[in-house]
């Protein structure tokens, strides 16, 4: 298991979370399923955790930078920033029907949103859905 599936579990599971889920989706794509009451709390807590954990994962040289220097898949040299965490929240109370795919078409869009701003992060959908 990596590093961020790990850390999931063990937030999760250091909440007292009897009844919640960690899923891995594929790639980095993780899913947390919780009461729609914990999900800030949870949200907040991995952002911390993931945070605390990043500096052990650069030299002191790219912390101070802010970001690395390295290849792209295309073969050219750039500067990536540092890991961030991005935590897309779609709370099922407020879904008629809350299915699988409307939660999944869902979740890339606040992702794409969140991934432009700086640093960890997470939304909340708080919009209600009309049918």
């Amino acid at each position: 298991m990596n590093m961020v599936g790990k850390l999931l579990r063990e937030v999760v599971e250091g909440h007292d979370s009897k009844d919640d889920l960690v899923g891995h989706i594929g790639g980095d794509d993780y899913v947390v399923l919780t009461n729609p009451d914990r999900s800030e709390e949870l949200a907040k807590a991995i952002i911390s955790d993931f945070d605390s954990h990043v500096p052990e994962l650069y030299q002191d040289d790219d912390l101070r930078a802010g970001f690395v220097v390295g290849t792209d898949r295309h073969g050219i040299k750039r500067s990536f920033p540092l890991l961030t965490i991005s935590i897309a929240i779609t709370l099922s109370e407020n879904m008629e029907h809350p299915f699988l795919l409307s939660i999944s078409q869902n979740s890339p869009r606040m992702k794409e949103h969140l991934k432009r701003l700086k640093n960890s992060n997470y939304l909340i959908d708080r919009r209600k859905e009309i049918t």
